[in-house]
């Protein structure tokens, strides 16, 4: 997969961009909120920093990392993503809108997915 998407940069979306970016795969990501898309970096980068420092991950790792993460205002980037993944509120309605949103920019193959913990995945998906 040459693209990843991430919606949503809280903890879990952050994580989720981190793991793929760490991998090499180039991530777009983004967030509703323009502090938390402006803190990204800095937060990726402060969890990466702290790895260095309990000796689990080379310097030179941390720099090659945020190399593959792309913070965005919008979706229009998310076009070329093979895979995008949300990480936003747990809410049907606001998880549903955002997947139409997805289905408008992406094409058939891309893979939409989500990281809910309590929704009906079968249900998010209706309608779309």
């Amino acid at each position: 997969m040459k693209q990843v998407g991430i919606v949503g940069l809280g903890a879990m979306g952050l994580g989720i961009a981190q793991v793929f970016a760490q991998a090499g795969v180039a991530v777009i990501a983004t967030d509703q909120q323009s502090e938390t898309r402006g803190a990204a970096l800095a937060r990726l980068r402060a969890a990466l920093e702290a790895r260095v420092s309990a000796g689990k991950l080379a310097q030179s790792a941390v720099e090659e990392t945020l190399s593959h993460l792309t913070i965005t205002e919008g979706l229009g980037g998310f076009a070329k993503a093979g895979l995008i993944v949300e990480a936003v509120i747990e809410n049907q309605g606001i998880k549903q809108t955002l997947f139409r949103a997805l289905e408008a920019v992406t094409g058939a193959q891309t893979i939409l997915a989500t990281n809910t913990s309590a929704l009906s995945v079968g249900a998010l998906a209706q309608g779309l």
